[in-house]
């Protein structure tokens, strides 16, 4: 279910804080304290995301895009500026969300990450094209080599 909109939830619903509005609040806090045990921050569930480390601020980013159960989900750069720990934690994550048939479509700088997650890759340079295809054709593609791993193997 979509949160944008809750079914009954109008200003003066909200307002006036009838039963049935009272239920779907209930229904939204009970998916996100679900969706915050899933990225693995539920003991950090009442604090405030800025009061959160910058990894586990990601995490809650990727909770924020999956409550909605999305059938693609975009990431640009989930990856950057994290520690080891947390970009295995997001990998596990990423891999958990296309197990359950999600497609993940991810921008991303890190090759070897994206090597290690991938089943397709589009490769670009400077937004021209270099190859697509599964990780290790793509990885032996010389203009991708030339590209991204300075011309060597």
């Amino acid at each position: 279910m979509g949160y944008e909109k809750l079914p009954g939830d109008t200003l003066l619903t909200g307002f006036l804080g009838l039963p049935k509005n009272k239920q779907a609040y209930k229904v939204c806090e009970k998916n996100a304290r679900q969706m915050i045990e899933f990225v693995g921050l539920s003991e950090y569930a009442d604090k405030a995301a800025n009061d959160l480390s910058y990894g586990q601020q990601k995490l809650v980013e990727l909770a924020r895009a999956l409550i909605s159960e999305p059938k693609a989900l975009l990431l640009d750069e989930p990856l950057s500026g994290l520690n080891v720990i947390i970009i295995e934690k997001m990998l596990e994550l990423i891999r958990k969300v296309k197990e359950k048939g999600t497609t993940v479509i991810i921008i991303e700088h890190n090759t070897e990450v994206v090597k290690q997650i991938s089943d397709n890759i589009v490769a670009l340079n400077f937004g021209k094209f270099l190859a697509e295809g599964d990780p290790e054709s793509v990885y032996s593609n010389r203009d991708v080599i030339d590209s991204y791993l300075g011309g060597e193997i």
